[in-house]
């Protein structure tokens, strides 16, 4: 999940050829990839996130069991989000990226991302919608509150909301 908003990619080697491709494109279902019997995983590429966008990975679990993975990554200039990337694994058979939601994020002023804020509440819905109609159980607060417990390390408070590295998660 946490590759995705680095978009890191892979080399691939078999017999007679190397092949690289996105982290995206290499699992197709649960303890599945795209690799075939004779290739071998060589090499994980992870650049760094653009200047200027920090991330954070959270891991929401229930009996020692991860349930929701979530991953975020958030260019603010002048207050507002300039660049977004968000992540979802653990719900649905491979994790995936959330394009859609990442649309409805980008442009809006983080200052206006608390708590039932209509853009978190849309971009839980759309990754709901994307895991498959998935509802989260009221231990992790509900589809909006876990975007927003996602994105108020960005909030007016924060060091990113202030062009430095926020707090909490990990910081790319």
């Amino acid at each position: 999940t946490l590759l995705l908003i680095y978009e890191a990619s892979v080399t691939i080697a078999g017999p007679s050829h190397t092949k690289s491709l996105p982290i995206s494109e290499l699992q197709t279902g649960p303890y599945e990839t795209v690799l075939n019997p004779d290739e071998l995983l060589v090499d994980v590429r992870v650049p760094p996130l653009p200047t200027g966008m920090h991330g954070v990975y959270m891991k929401f679990g229930y009996h020692h069991r991860p349930s929701l993975g979530l991953a975020a990554a958030v260019a603010v200039e002048q207050g507002s989000i300039v660049d977004v990337r968000l992540a979802l694994g653990c719900v649905s058979p491979v994790a995936k990226r959330l394009d859609e939601a990442e649309a409805v994020l980008r442009g809006e002023r983080i200052d206006m991302l608390g708590d039932g804020s209509t853009a978190v509440l849309q971009a839980g819905r759309i990754a709901a919608a994307g895991a498959g109609g998935l509802t989260l159980p009221v231990q992790f607060g509900g589809d909006s509150l876990v975007f927003s417990s996602i994105l108020l390390p960005w909030g007016p408070g924060s060091g990113v909301a202030r062009g430095g590295a926020g707090r909490g998660g990990q910081h790319g």
